[in-house]
């Protein structure tokens, strides 16, 4: 018996193969966030201000949007921010996010300009943060479908929304050319699930029968290679 097929965009995909077989693609109702159980993705985190992200799942994270003012949260007066940011334990007196925040995206700001000495000192704490993780800045284009991205992007329907982090210790990652390869994959991985585009296939024989299912598919390129290595891929079918 047939499993029951969510059709989205009311197409189902039919690939013909070797040996009188066939593939349909189909587009399961519900899928997990594959960088939550992904081992690969173990030690990716998602710091996300758009509410149509419920992640905050590293310890450097919130829910809430920092503000430049969050540098100085605590601190009574000009004079004691003075020293505590001429201090090396900065990282300990200030939001740790707003820390991040100032690195990826506001020190580039001409409106949130700091001096020389206390931009150092940010920086610094940022520095010792970096030596646990990776970060890089969090974009979403938002058009017919949302894409997240890493880095800065500007135009139209594009947005930062928050901040990403790859944790270098409990994880291979031994360069930041490594880390980035995770983010790259984590957010297709992330975009495909987001989408509902986590696609699955079913193999039936000539009799219309089902003799194995495949899952976890986040694009037709990987759909592809899989059929052409595991049955030999003809064509696509109509």
């Amino acid at each position: 018996m047939k499993p029951y097929i969510t059709v989205i965009d009311n197409s189902v995909e039919s690939i013909a193969l070797q040996g009188g077989l066939r593939a349909v693609k189909y587009y399961p109702e519900w899928e997990e966030d594959p960088t939550k159980f992904d081992d690969y993705f173990a030690n990716f985190s998602i710091n996300a201000w758009d509410r149509r992200i419920n992640r905050q799942d590293c310890e450097l994270c919130n829910d809430w949007k920092p503000e430049m003012r969050d540098i100085y949260k605590g601190l009574t007066s000009i004079k004691e921010c003075k020293m505590r940011l001429n201090n090396d334990n900065v990282l300990s007196e200030i939001d740790a996010q707003a820390i991040i925040c100032y690195a990826l995206y506001w020190q580039h700001q001409e409106q949130y300009k700091l001096n020389k000495t206390h931009h150092n000192a940010i920086m610094r704490s940022f520095g010792r943060l970096c030596k646990q993780y990776y970060f890089e800045p969090l974009g979403l284009y938002d058009h017919s479908g949302c894409v997240f991205y890493s880095g800065i992007r500007h135009g139209w329907d594009y947005s930062a929304v928050g901040f990403v982090a790859v944790e270098r210790q409990k994880c291979d990652c031994t360069s930041d050319q490594e880390c980035q390869a995770v983010i790259t994959e984590a957010l297709r991985a992330y975009n495909a699930y987001f989408n509902n585009e986590i696609a699955s296939i079913c193999i039936e024989n000539a009799d219309g029968e089902i003799i194995e299912e495949h899952g976890g598919f986040y694009d037709d390129d990987e759909i592809n290679r899989f059929l052409s290595d595991s049955y030999g891929l003809l064509k696509e079918a109509a």
